[in-house]
């Protein structure tokens, strides 16, 4: 079992490097689509740290602390009007023109100056 074996060998290590050619050609694939991978998550997070960070900026750059603001009217209370269809009766806002359940005109346009 020395020499003898090792010179008769030779057929069987043809399959074994086709093998081994075919598991690095797989894990070469694997890893190349991991790095893939990897590069566009990295990409991904520095673009929204980086917009992260722009926002922020610009917030504390370009908008007032609250020094000489004045503050926003109070919203005016908005008054409703009943759909006029007896059966639908759904609450509208009162500048609506058409009932947002039935579809009924709930008031006239109004009419152009001449």
């Amino acid at each position: 079992m020395g020499i003898d074996v090792l010179s008769h060998s030779a057929d069987l290590l043809l399959p074994g490097a086709l093998a081994d050619a075919g598991l690095l050609f797989i894990f070469l694939l694997a890893a190349g689509v991991t790095a893939m991978a990897g590069v566009g998550f990295t990409l991904w997070a520095a673009f929204h740290i980086l917009r992260l960070i722009i926002v922020l900026l610009a917030r504390l750059v370009l908008l007032p602390l609250g020094r000489g603001r004045r503050r926003a009217a109070a919203p005016r209370a908005m008054s409703w009007r009943a759909c006029p269809d007896p059966v639908c009766r759904a609450v509208n806002p009162e500048h609506a023109r058409f009932c947002r359940q039935c579809g009924r005109m709930v008031r006239r346009p109004e009419q152009l100056a001449a």
